[in-house]
């Protein structure tokens, strides 16, 4: 406002907040018989209102409302020169009455103000009338209980505006109007805008078209008036229209229903002497129209502000119908009967209302959409059956500018009235919805086509909210059973409208998977980080072809149909403007909402009843035609036995090629819709206040997440929409989605309630479904290999870290794949019928999983192979299927000899327990196992010596069913047959005789009772036991020195120190079992979660770390360590139990743990190896200070002291059980384990130790042989020296070929020690450490013995350059050396021989590793025998690795 806030305090303006207000000097001013003072004393006072919430708000009624009622009721009178002084004082006194606060301070004056307020409301003209009504509104809803009396009177007044609302209606189109005047008297001031005149709401234009009045004219001039552009282009003079009296005012009608309502509500008893008075009277309110522009005497049409009035009388009149209209909504339920005459007129008015309304009058049209709805919810809706067709031209239900306005974003409208303009046509088809929802049954062919055209439209409309199209989806499902029960005598055409629907419904899953859903998560990702997903629509993950550049929502109308099927078309379509929809932006694509989360739940409110209506859409098609032929060819039918089988094989068609190819592609969408039910969902956890994910719950509340109980459901309602189809369709179509169906899985494994459903649902289903599936797999068995080279559609070359190519995703291929194996293999048990999908491939399965675990030998584990072997010998035994018990008696040698082929040449534990296993369950009847039994105990054996307790179980019972089902004179002589088998069998037996709570000890017992005491008899076979020997202490001991803390230390040998000595032997055996038991112990590390994740104050709460294998697969993007805990008894006990992590501190203790152990293994390796060298270099300051002693007192020497040459030619007879024979044995024995142990410790933290000290130990050995070159000799098989007066040349002699014929292989790497080297340890006993070790079953120390070799190989060859370059050496250097290298390849070529094919790898390749490093003519003297061992190899190795 501009006049000044002036609060009367002694005649002066005051600009500071007055603490008291002179009512005196307002009074007088008030009392003034000069208007203009009393104008400017109540424009004053109203500025000052404030006084009404201080103590002063008594004493201010008591002063000054009398004041206010003598001027409203006498001096003043109703003027309708809304510029005149006079009207001025009696708006600004209303509007002072209008913002008294209604308290109990106002309640002794209520009465009064009411009565003055309905005296203004009666006598006074329009814009005082409304602000009368506004009081008089917000008194009866404070002072209802007192205020009774002047209910009537009100009643009274709102009938007699309804009696002339005829001659209202006459004069408010007279448009008189009068010239504004230009400034206002100057002793009033400037007044602001509101107190002269209140504005009429903008007007949006539109183009001016030409008609009589109807719906093109009234649009027309509702939309041609731009007032500040046409006044000022014409320079006409600014006009006001005239004051209406409020009994003639539409404004002021407008206020009546609702203080009506709120009467009838308050004062019950006025209902029923007034309600029939209104009903009439309203009824033909709502018949009046505007009269047409024509008809309007003195009417100019070049007089735009005329043209301005009429368009503002025509919305105030409709803005007072769709009032009464809300009202009369109202009464429809009390008062039913009275209003049942009305019921056609009712709905002839509101139709007439939509065709009138205003476009841009948004709220007047929402509140009488609002009003339609409430009708249709009565029996009042039977009345719009008749102007279903009028309902259905979008623009009288839309209204033709919202229809343009959606048509064309960006034409000059804002966005917030493109918004209300959305809100409107969303109200509008949802309304509409709901009166086709109630009359479905009566329409007819053209409107139901109408119907699916316009209802296509808004499912795809993405400017509509998300819950208005699916409204649109809901209603197209509804019109479902109607179109498939219609009587409509054209099957084209029902079958035609049910194709549409199904075209639909498979769009709108496109389109949310290439957009909608997309957008969405990468909208809540943005929200709260909680969903990952990309930030470009081209690495969106949702389907296998990417996401599609352009994003235009597609129309569907019946002109589109793929079969070009002639339907019938309603005229008016052809006027229905057509406009290309607005092209999908990230902004509009979420529909009007602003809450991601609630667009996330409205779009799965959205998917379920697609899901739920396509299976009645795809029955409904599927059995139309059978539907018609029953309807119209019955006859036919029952003509004959031929021409009814003719008929129903014409009917098994019952899809087209196109409807099956739209299925298969509602298929793959729907498959990956359906994961946005699988995503994270965040839980506030209001303990705490932390984000939780729903991915993270434990899985034993898997079963309680409602998350994934939801996503079984909807996935199991997804495959039951394909169970209605045909078998022969159902297979056209599921065939080729089966690689989409498998890529799902491997991105989300709960996806597996799909195929579940299929192979547990009905029998035809389910046989068509297995059958598929099992080819799909028997041509992917391949994935079972954790091996990404085995697999064939992936290249070497592709298999790159981090590209997706890596062994967790062939993990995840292994798993879906078994777990897929697993439902196909459990469907047979459901239903029975699928066995013989089962039997057709069983022999495939068996012999690919034999093939695939010979072929991946003992680098690769056959583990998957075998679990599928076991899933399918427990199916076929549970379901006792006679005809696969057949197929597998036709494999029992190929599957018994391979298994066992496998078992003995692995030593896997866990790949020996699944063999035992699957030999012990392989499902045939033991008439057929007869001829197996013998190999059948073999495994009986290791099963019951097994620490597996279900392994152990199974031996004990399938024992048990062979002694009670067979002969103990067939039984006992297969037992006999083998001394080895029986002695076995009865000391695993024998184990488990112990006394309760141990398992197995009952059924030990009966199983020796049945045996009838032929148990006993395996006590007359040799055993092999190992005898403890007691002499081995003589050799050599360890001597411990322990230094013990508070304790004096005792006299011995070294003073201060307490000495335990150990056997040499012993020691070093379990030095190599503990270091072994380090290096194959897991690596166990603590995986933090997120710090969001963790409660406020608890950051190392245990609950907050879990433990994981290093092996295992760990996310980059997901931070590792270890923290650093108390690890000491005293430091936990200082540390407050909550905060204390013990799985940290069990991690950090046994690193320790191990780490220690690993050094003390270590140091006393390192330790014996200086005794056994004869090295001083002793660390008695480390850790573990040992001595190594021989006994009796002397040294273990390599090199002894030189004996005379003559005595070197004379062979020692020297007994081999004499002491010198079985110390030097042992010695060398003893080094051997060393040397093991050094290996494994390369595996260890002690890694780069170990290998130098491998590397010296084996250089020195090197230069010894080297050195002592004349005391190496040759000998043969028998122990005859070669040769023996010629020292060693390095050349071995050519036996192979003698007078043309093949001649036996002479002595390879076969020597005699002699002199200095005869009673020492054995050099060449490295040869046979680096053999063994290079059959182990670690890579890493297969590739630590060949790198040792071409180490050794590389020393040599140094030294020949050094000597031919001219440097000092003995020539013996360059040709005894190799000795040493025959024997190494003696030793590589015998581990060949001797150890099985699985381990022959690592010997072969240092084979190959020794000719490369020496060269190709060292390679030439020693070619046959290595060609011999490498033909070995391979002539040795099972048949089934060639397959």
């Amino acid at each position: 406002p501009v006049l000044p806030m002036a609060l009367l305090q002694g005649g002066q303006v005051s600009t500071g907040t007055p603490t008291k207000m002179n009512l005196e000097s307002i009074r007088k001013k008030l009392l003034d018989q000069n208007a203009t003072i009393v104008l400017q004393a109540v424009a004053n006072l109203r500025e000052g209102i404030e006084i009404v919430h201080t103590s002063q708000y008594a004493t201010f009624l008591q002063s000054i409302l009398p004041i206010f009622v003598q001027t409203l009721t006498r001096s003043t009178k109703p003027n309708n020169d809304t510029e005149s002084i006079e009207y001025k004082i009696r708006r600004v006194t209303l509007e002072i009455l209008h913002r008294l606060p209604c308290n109990d301070t106002l309640r002794p004056h209520a009465s009064t103000i009411l009565s003055v307020s309905m005296d203004v409301l009666k006598n006074d003209y329009e814009e005082n009338a409304l602000i009368a009504i506004k009081i008089t509104f917000d008194l009866h809803k404070t002072y209802r209980p007192m205020l009774q009396e002047h209910v009537q009177p009100f009643l009274d007044f709102v009938q007699s505006i309804y009696r002339q609302l005829p001659t209202s209606l006459q004069r408010n189109f007279l448009l008189q109007t009068k010239p504004q005047q230009s400034h206002l008297p100057a002793q009033l001031g400037p007044l602001s805008a509101g107190e002269i005149k209140k504005p009429a709401p903008p007007v949006i234009p539109t183009p001016v078209l030409q008609g009589e009045y109807g719906i093109s004219s009234v649009t027309n001039i509702y939309g041609s008036i731009n007032t500040k552009e046409s006044i000022t282009q014409h320079n006409q003079p600014t006009s006001i229209p005239m004051a209406l009296r409020s009994i003639s005012s539409f404004r002021v009608l407008t206020e009546c229903p609702l203080c009506l309502m709120l009467l009838f509500q308050l004062y019950a008893k006025h209902i029923n002497g007034n309600i029939s008075f209104f009903i009439p009277l309203m009824m033909d309110s709502l018949a009046l129209r505007p009269p047409s522009v024509q008809s309007i005497p003195n009417y100019q049409p070049s007089n735009l502000q005329q043209k301005k009035l009429y368009i503002q009388r025509c919305r105030e009149l409709v803005a007072a119908q769709v009032k009464t209209l809300s009202f009369l909504t109202y009464l429809l339920r009390s008062n039913a009967e009275q209003m049942k005459r009305y019921e056609d007129r009712i709905a002839g008015n509101v139709v007439s209302l939509l065709n009138i309304c205003a476009p841009d009058a948004t709220g007047t049209r929402k509140e009488l959409l609002v009003s339609t709805r409430q009708i249709f919810l009565t029996d009042f809706r039977k009345g719009f059956y008749k102007h279903i067709d009028t309902m259905l031209d979008e623009r009288i239900i839309v209204g033709q500018h919202a229809i343009i306005g959606a048509a064309n974003t960006g034409g000059g409208s804002s966005q917030s009235n493109q918004n209300i303009m959305d809100d409107v046509r969303s109200l509008s088809y949802s309304t509409l919805a709901d009166l086709i929802h109630h009359m479905r049954a009566m329409l007819n062919t053209k409107q139901n086509s109408r119907i699916i055209y316009t209802f296509t439209k808004v499912a795809h409309d993405h400017t509509l909210p998300l819950n208005t199209q699916t409204t649109a989806i809901r209603l197209l499902l509804n019109l479902v059973d109607h179109i498939f029960h219609s009587k409509d005598t054209d099957e084209k055409v029902g079958r035609d409208f049910l194709f549409r629907i199904l075209l639909a419904l498979v769009d709108k899953f496109e389109t949310l998977v290439h957009h909608t859903i997309p957008l969405l998560q990468r909208a809540d990702d943005a929200e709260n980080g909680g969903i990952e997903c990309s930030t470009s629509d081209e690495n969106v993950n949702f389907s296998s072809g990417g996401v599609k550049s352009s994003c235009v929502t597609t129309y569907i109308s019946f002109e589109d149909n793929v079969n070009k099927l002639q339907t019938m078309k309603d005229e008016d379509d052809a006027n229905v403007p057509k406009s290309t929809p607005r092209p999908c932006q990230p902004d509009n694509l979420l529909g009007n909402t602003n809450n991601t989360r609630d667009s996330l739940r409205n779009i799965k409110d959205m998917i379920k009843p697609m899901i739920g209506g396509f299976k009645t859409v795809l029955w409904c098609m599927h059995n139309y035609p059978t539907r018609m032929n029953q309807k119209n060819d019955s006859s036919s039918l029952s003509a004959g036995k031929d021409q009814n089988i003719d008929t129903m094989e014409l009917l098994n068609e019952k899809m087209t090629y196109v409807e099956r190819e739209h299925v298969g592609k509602y298929v793959i969408w729907c498959l990956q819709c359906i994961q946005i039910f699988g995503c994270k969902v965040h839980i506030t956890n209001q303990a705490s206040n932390v984000l939780l994910d729903t991915k993270s719950i434990d899985s034993k509340n898997k079963h309680t997440d409602p998350r994934k109980v939801e996503y079984t459901e909807v996935l199991e309602s997804f495959a039951a929409s394909l169970t209605v189809l045909s078998t022969k369709n159902f297979r056209r179509v599921i065939r080729p989605q089966i690689p989409e169906l498998f890529n799902a899985l491997l991105h989300d494994e709960e996806v597996i309630a799909f195929p579940n459903y299929l192979l547990l649902s009905n029998k035809s289903i389910s046989f068509e479904f297995c059958d598929v599936l099992m080819v799909f797999l028997l041509e992917r068995m391949d994935y079972l290999s954790l091996n990404p080279s085995f697999v064939g559609n992936i290249s070497q070359s592709q298999i790159k870290p981090g590209s997706g190519h890596d062994t967790n995703i062939f993990r995840r291929k292994a798993s879906v794949v078994l777990s897929l194996f697993q439902s196909l293999f459990h469907s047979t048990s459901i239903h029975p019928e699928n066995e013989a999908v089962l039997r057709n491939h069983l022999q495939t399965v068996v012999a690919t999983c034999l093939r695939s675990a010979f072929f991946l030998g003992g680098n690769d584990s056959p583990r998957n192979y075998f679990l599928l072997l076991r899933l399918l010998f427990r199916t076929i035994t549970n379901g006792k299927f006679e005809q696969c018990y057949k197929e597998i008696a036709a494999l029992l040698p190929t599957i018994l000899n391979g298994l066992f082929r496998i078992h003995g040449a692995t030593d896997d534990t866990a790949i020996r327990g699944s063999i035992e296993e699957l030999c012990l369950t392989i499902p045939a009847r033991l008439s057929s196992l007869l001829p197996h039994l013998s190999l059948l105990m073999r495994l009986i054996i290791p099963a019951l010596q097994s620490q597996n307790g279900d392994l152990t179980t199974l031996g004990l019972r399938t024992l048990e069913f062979w002694v009670d089902n067979l002969h103990p004179d067939f039984l006992y002589p297969v037992l006999s047959q083998n001394s080895s088998i029986l002695s076995n069998l009865m000391l695993s037996l024998s184990k488990h005789l112990q006394p309760a709570p141990y398992p197995y000890g009952l059924i030990a017992v009966r199983l020796l009772g049945k045996l009838g005491g032929k148990n006993r008899r395996f006590l007359r076979e040799p055993m092999n036991l190992q005898l403890s020997d007691e002499n081995t202490w003589n050799f050599a001991s360890l001597n411990l020195q322990c230094r013990w803390e508070g304790v004096p230390a005792k006299t011995g040998t070294h003073g201060h120190l307490d000495v335990f000595t150990i056997p040499l032997d012993r020691s070093v055996v379990a030095a190599v079992d503990v270091m072994r038991r380090v290096a194959e112990a897991p690596t166990l590390m603590a995986k933090q979660r997120p710090r969001e994740d963790l409660s406020n104050g608890h950051e190392n709460c245990a609950s907050a770390f879990r433990l994981i294998y290093k092996d295992d697969f760990v996310e980059k993007s997901e931070r590792m360590r270890v923290l650093e805990c108390p690890t000491t008894c005293k430091a936990v006990s200082a540390t407050k139990a909550e905060l204390v992590d013990l799985t940290a501190n069990s991690i950090i203790v046994m690193k320790k743990t191990k780490h220690q152990q690993c050094k003390a293994a270590f140091s006393l390796f390192r330790t014996i190896i200086a005794s056994l060298m004869e090295s001083s270099t002793v660390d008695y300051n480390s850790p573990l200070c040992c001595e190594v002693s021989s006994s009796p007192r002397r040294k273990l020497d390599i090199v002894t002291e030189q004996k005379s040459t003559d005595d070197i030619d004379k062979p020692e007879k020297a007994d081999a059980n004499s002491r010198p024979m079985r110390d030097q044995a042992l010695a060398s024995n003893v080094l051997k384990q060393i040397v093991e142990g050094l290996m494994i410790a390369t595996l260890t933290d002690f890694a780069n130790e170990a290998l130098v000290l491998l590397k010296g130990l084996s250089s020195h050995l090197l230069l010894i042989i080297t050195s002592h070159s004349d005391h190496i000799k040759r000998v043969d098989a028998s122990g005859n020296i070669v040769d023996g007066h010629e020292p060693f040349n390095g050349t071995m002699p050519d036996t192979s070929m003698s007078n043309g014929k093949l001649q036996p292989l002479g002595p390879l790497g076969t020597f005699r020690l002699t002199g200095p080297l005869e009673n020492g340890i054995d050099p060449f006993i490295f040869n046979e450490a680096l053999a063994h070790n290079a059959c182990s079953k670690h890579v890493k120390i297969q590739n630590r013995s060949i790198e040792i070799i071409r180490h050794l190989a590389a020393t040599v060859l140094n030294l020949e350059r050094e000597a031919l370059s001219g440097a000092p050496r003995p020539t013996s250097l360059l040709t005894v050396g190799n000795a040493y290298f025959e024997n190494l390849l003696s030793a590589l070529c015998q581990v060949c021989f001797s150890k099985s094919w699985n381990h022959r790898c690592g010997p072969y390749r240092a084979i190959m590793a020794l000719c490369e490093s020496l060269g190709v003519n060292w390679s030439k003297s020693y070619v046959i025998e290595i060609f011999h061992c490498g033909m070995f190899c391979l002539k040795n190795s099972p048949r089934e690795i060639s397959c």
